[in-house]
């Protein structure tokens, strides 16, 4: 009569039941959990011994003196990637300081809602519903943090250039004429707009500050040829200070002629 067996096995433990039928037929022998290592032999209380080494698991041997020896296959190496897939696309800003640039984000898997943060040249944004989604930024490098239902995180780190196109840079004029006909009546700045983070200040040939005024924009923050007190200053020439920290810091002469 041949000889069956039944051999059950459990992940980071054992349970074997071992079923000899034959000529001399042993009682079902349940042996209790235990962690493998690499190799080794393991004897139970009777007669029945066991002797295995690490593989897959399959019954290798059977012999007639109750001894089974078999590969033991478990403790596997695995991995299981919890990452969401971002896809990004990227667009460059007109200017270093201008928010015009933008990314486009897709979420390619995960489950919504979604919720994001970005951190970089402007801060921390955070933000929810994030699909398709167009993050407008100046030029910087940024972080993108994207969380689903299930937390679930996907990190994307990515730069939006500037174009430096020609309105990008500074065009300072050395002269204007206050009297009040709408021609040349302020001092306009061209391309100071894309850099509200600036400070401008005149100054008379004694070094006396006569006018400063921050983020200058050429309507609402504007030299028009007066002081500090909206009072007309003198015809003559003045000397200007014009800080932009994006760029550097412009100093010359500027001409009052009314």
């Amino acid at each position: 009569m041949k000889n069956y067996i039944l051999l059950g096995l459990k992940k980071f433990g054992v349970i074997l039941i071992v079923m000899l039928i034959g000529w001399n037929a042993i009682s079902q022998v349940e042996i209790s959990r235990f962690v493998l290592g690499s190799a080794g032999s393991l004897s139970t209380s009777g007669s029945l011994m066991v002797s295995f080494t690490v593989g897959e698991p399959m019954v290798t041997t059977i012999s007639d003196n109750n001894t089974i020896i078999f590969t033991q296959g478990f403790q596997q190496p695995s991995s299981f990637d919890n990452s969401l897939n971002l896809q990004l696309t990227t667009y460059n800003a007109t200017c270093s300081n201008s928010k015009d640039g933008y990314a486009v984000v897709d979420v390619l898997d995960g489950t919504a809602p979604f919720t994001y943060s970005i951190a970089g040249h402007d801060g921390t944004t955070e933000g929810d519903g994030i699909s398709d989604t167009t993050l407008l930024l100046r030029k910087g490098t940024y972080t993108l943090y994207v969380t689903d239902l299930f937390g679930l995180t996907g990190i994307a780190i990515f730069s939006v250039d500037a174009e430096y196109r020609e309105e990008c840079e500074l065009h300072i004029y050395t002269g204007i004429t206050p009297n009040g006909d709408g021609q040349n009546d302020q001092w306009i700045i061209d391309g100071i707009i894309a850099y509200p983070n600036n400070e401008v200040m005149i100054f008379n040939r004694w070094g006396d500050k006569v006018w400063e005024g921050n983020g200058y924009d050429n309507l609402n923050v504007v030299w028009a040829g007066k002081n500090s007190n909206n009072a007309e200053l003198p015809d003559g020439s003045y000397y200007y200070i014009v800080n932009v920290p994006e760029l550097e810091v412009y100093k010359g002469w500027v001409q009052v002629t009314r």
